[in-house]
């Protein structure tokens, strides 16, 4: 018998009747705002996998869009609907990937994405989502802010208008009022606050910009899916955004997106009408590093993992392992901090399903109480715990749990008949070393790895160095080629090698005698033979 549905403030009634309440904290630890308590996390109180999404950024947009709204001009009435997909899957997809979200909590109430799941008062999913922030599966980020509550600041242009913050902070307050948020700050003291945000996301950023055209252009040119012949002119461009920095700072000015969009990616000088001009030279490109960059540098300040979306650049375009092979010397932390990064960007950008958005918070909340779910977590903390596994099964261990969490997500919409266009892939996981022409491959399958041998370093590198580059691929099992809409490649580490025949001679002498190790019968697969689509996804995911 259907019941008439309740409002927002009776579900949470009846939920805390139903659930014992949590003790309150310490003093020292609890915040108040009004009639509203909230938690002060710190960020040693996260758990083990917390992550950062970049979709819900308000300037983000897939790949796929770049072109059609940069040539319309700006974000088309067509292409928000469109973008509303893209970011409700990456939500969704933060929600089944991680342990924890970690989010800004301007998303909170200005991200459709978000706020689907509590707006309205008769909103069936709203007492889910209120637990999932009464259990810090959800932390909201308070940058500047002293409460989950505090009215947005106001903003040049009508930025909270144009990103419909007026329409549902007023519920965030409400939901605020309902349950006892826990969040997070870089400091709870609000000088060492100031200051820590701007060593941890103003500098960073500033000096990434600063610095553009240090880094490796002929990855760049690949990751952005440049032609060769565009080259010098983008190169060119990089050496004015340098000079740009320059002058900011020569006059006094921090070196920011918004100043960076106005000049190089925006038309008119309100950046959140999203008006995109496409007469500017490698607006879209620039664009797209901006973004990773500026979304990169939070997870970096709390230890957490920036989860890239699917269609965007991944978050190995920052070329951070090559930064530091150009210092002269790095500690075991960095080195350790970076590979876990590492691992959980390269990990997750081939874990991805189509068509999430259809998924709703009820199925989300089913889904992360399944057992295979906690097994998929428990292998993804392994790899993260020991980065120096990743390519010694750390990394098959999570895809197999993943493959399996995927079947029964399948499975539970099947039960329920729901036609979601969900594809389970089988993938082979390789990493490929490519050491002046000469390749090891290995492949990591259920029963350990599996190496191969092929090719020579070039005979005019006698008693020279080589360079090496490390690359991670992951296709089709029931192919040697890679399938297009489901394979990626992506190089992970470059560095030199030292004598490189000799090393390699020895590199054959000691792969040879692993268990595992099989002669080539065909060349392995070449990085450069594989479709280098980032995003595991169907080409028709998100249509219409």
């Amino acid at each position: 018998m259907n019941q008439p549905p309740e409002s927002s403030s009776q579900m949470a009634q009846d939920q805390a009747q139903a659930q014992p309440s949590r003790p309150s904290p310490p003093a020292a630890r609890l915040g108040q705002d009004g009639n509203i308590e909230f938690e002060r996390l710190s960020t040693d109180e996260l758990q083990s996998v917390p992550a950062v999404a970049q979709a819900l950024d308000n300037q983000w947009l897939p790949c796929r869009l770049l072109q059609p709204v940069f040539q319309a001009g700006g974000v088309t009435s067509k292409h928000d609907r469109i973008l509303r997909n893209y970011v409700r899957s990456e939500y969704v997809r933060l929600l089944i990937q991680s342990e924890q979200i970690i989010l800004n909590r301007a998303y909170l109430y200005n991200s459709a994405a978000v706020t689907q799941d509590y707006v309205g008062r008769r909103n069936p999913t709203r007492p889910i989502f209120q637990e999932l922030l009464e259990k810090a599966t959800i932390v909201p980020f308070l940058l500047h802010e002293r409460s989950p509550a505090d009215p947005p600041q106001s903003s040049p242009g009508g930025q909270g208008e144009a990103y419909g913050v007026t329409t549902a902070f007023q519920q965030w307050r409400e939901v605020c009022q309902e349950v006892r948020p826990r969040c997070l700050r870089l400091s709870w003291d609000d000088q060492e606050n100031e200051r820590r945000a701007r060593r941890a996301l103003v500098h960073p950023f500033a000096s990434f910009a600063k610095s553009i055209t240090q880094h490796d252009l002929d990855l760049w040119l690949q990751d952005l899916a440049l032609p060769a012949s565009a080259r010098e002119p983008f190169r060119q461009r990089l050496i004015e955004v340098e000079r740009f920095c320059l002058d900011l700072t020569a006059a006094g000015k921090d070196v920011t997106r918004d100043a960076l969009y106005r000049e190089f990616v925006v038309a008119g000088p309100n950046t959140a009408e999203r008006r995109y001009d496409g007469s500017k030279p490698f607006a879209a490109e620039l664009k797209q590093l901006f973004d990773l960059c500026y979304n990169a540098n939070l997870p970096n300040a709390l230890g957490s993992y920036l989860l890239t979306p699917a269609d965007s650049l991944p978050r190995v375009s920052l070329q951070e392992l090559v930064a530091l092979q150009r210092l002269a010397s790095m500690s075991g932390e960095e080195i350790v901090q970076l590979l876990k990064r590492l691992a959980f960007e390269l990990v997750q950008q081939g874990l991805n399903l189509p068509s999430l958005h259809l998924l709703s918070l009820r199925d989300v909340a089913e889904i992360r109480r399944m057992d295979e779910w906690h097994h998929y977590m428990q292998q993804l903390r392994d790899l993260l715990a020991h980065p120096q596994t990743f390519a010694d099964g750390g990394t098959a261990h999570v895809y197999e749990s993943y493959m399996r969490l995927t079947r029964r997500i399948v499975q539970m919409l099947q039960e329920r008949r729901q036609r979601i266009p969900l594809r389970v892939w089988t993938p082979v996981v390789m990493i490929v070393f490519n050491i002046a022409g000469a390749l090891l491959e290995v492949t990591l399958t259920n029963n350990g790895p599996i190496y191969t041998l092929a090719g020579q370093v070039a005979a005019s590198l006698a008693g020279e160095a080589a360079s090496v580059v490390a690359t991670l691929v992951i296709r089709d099992a029931a192919q040697r080629r890679s399938q297009q809409d489901l394979s990626m490649s992506v190089d992970f580490m470059r560095c030199r090698l030292r004598a490189a025949q000799e090393q390699w001679r020895e590199i054959q002498r000691m792969v040879r005698a692993l268990p595992g190790f099989q002669e080539s019968q065909v060349p392995p697969a070449r990085p450069d033979e594989t479709d280098s689509n980032l995003s595991g996804s169907e080409s028709d995911a998100h249509s219409g």
